[in-house]
């Protein structure tokens, strides 16, 4: 019931620019899976990120899916 909060980086290994696109909360259970509601994400400098509202709303293992856009490719 508790807000979530953390600071995302997103670093490339060759010094090359890496444009963030999106983040969600993804939790998956057996043959369905959930997400939670809205992330608001905040740029604090050049590839960090505070990331508020993280609401993990049951227990288990979430996962963090960000997606980005490095040299014209998008994953």
């Amino acid at each position: 019931t508790q807000e979530g909060r953390f600071t995302l980086f997103l670093e490339s290994s060759d010094n090359k620019e890496v444009a963030f696109i999106k983040a969600d909360l993804w939790m998956q259970m057996g043959n369905h899976g959930h997400g939670s509601s809205p992330l608001k994400i905040t740029q604090l400098a050049p590839g960090e990120f505070d990331v508020t509202r993280a609401y993990f709303v049951m227990k288990g293992s979430w996962q963090i899916r960000v997606t980005y856009e490095q040299a014209s490719k998008q994953e």
